[in-house]
């Protein structure tokens, strides 16, 4: 610390609002249960109005791959689902009146976004819009598009939001809507606790996020469960983006790529980094997320990320906030 300047605790200050996006979100579906009109008395559609919307079909589409990977994980945690899920880059030719648009962006600037945006509300179709507040996408967004709300605090991405925007829409398909405001209060609540454990304040000894941090080598998120590979390619993707190279895989396709990390070396002076042939250098290091047990059979070096339950959606967004947290730590551990 320098003249009380703590990088590592304003680099921690928008991750720690994971838990608060979340409330926002919560916030916003129970504020529009009574139906809001602006000033000319027309009706302020909000996500409440989404509740047991029988749709053909709920399209998310993604502006970035981060959005992406966040709505892949929304995907994985409610099954089955109550109604038809696309993900998407490209709004299906077939979207109408009958089907729900979501649009998930980090960006808040997107031409042809925008124009899809104003192109789905004009064709009567229930659009949500999910992005960074008080941007030119939010104030290009028709009449009638439902803005998720975003803290006007917290700044760069909130993969949590993302994620937990699609979930709502989700749970609203099939909840009463103060069911789904209960469901994401407990999530937030959760959630900020593993950002409590995650804090800067904490060492390495008591810091989940900081252990994660430290583990250096060929490393591989992976997991054997559909939340945990979901959440293994949305972690590889949050770390690659704070500058820590990482691959995703399945833990069967794991197994079979293992023999290629397997050096031929046996000499004790031998240096991977310097002379290398070609083979990968650095020893493998797998992650398994959403493990069962500390131990994972068959794996040896693997990192069990372990939780409550690999298909409860507040136990994988816990891990998820832990995967967020642990890239405050990559330049200074």
């Amino acid at each position: 610390m320098s003249n009380g300047y703590d990088p590592l605790a304003v680099a921690f200050y928008d991750i720690a609002h994971e838990g608060a996006q979340v409330r926002a979100i919560a916030g916003a579906i129970e504020a529009s249960v009574k139906p809001q009109h602006d000033e000319f008395g027309a009706e302020i559609p909000g996500l409440a109005s989404l509740a047991g919307v029988r749709a053909r079909s709920i399209v998310v589409l993604c502006a970035d791959n981060l959005s992406y990977r966040c709505a892949q994980l929304a995907a994985s945690l409610i099954q089955p689902l109550p109604v038809a899920l696309v993900i998407t880059e490209t709004i299906p030719g077939y979207l109408g009146a009958l089907d729900v648009l979501i649009v998930v962006s980090e960006k808040g600037e997107d031409a042809a976004i925008s124009r899809a945006i104003s192109q789905s509300v004009s064709r009567g179709i229930t659009t949500v819009l999910v992005c960074p507040g008080d941007c030119p996408m939010v104030s290009d967004a028709p009449r009638g598009t439902i803005i998720v709300p975003h803290l006007p605090n917290a700044l760069g991405p909130s993969p949590t939001r993302s994620v937990v925007s699609v979930l709502a829409v989700l749970e609203l398909a099939d909840l009463d809507p103060l069911l789904v405001v209960q469901k994401l209060t407990d999530w937030a609540e959760e959630i900020d606790k593993e950002l409590a454990s995650c804090s800067p304040e904490r060492d390495e000894t008591v810091n989940p996020a900081r252990e994660l941090a430290v583990i250096t080598g060929s490393l591989v998120h992976c997991s054997d469960s559909v939340p945990g590979v979901a959440l293994a390619s949305l972690a590889s993707t949050l770390w690659a983006m704070r500058g820590r190279v990482s691959a995703s895989l399945s833990l069967a396709e794991l197994a079979g790529a293992s023999r290629y990390y397997q050096g031929p070396h046996r000499d004790i002076f031998y240096d991977p980094l310097l002379d290398g042939d070609g083979s990968v250098g650095l020893p493998l290091k797998p992650i398994v997320w959403c493990a069962v047990d500390a131990d994972v059979p068959g794996l040896p070096g693997a990192i069990a990320v372990t939780s409550v339950s690999n298909s409860v959606p507040v136990s994988v967004l816990r891990l998820l906030a832990r995967a967020f947290a642990a890239t405050v730590f990559f330049s200074t551990e």
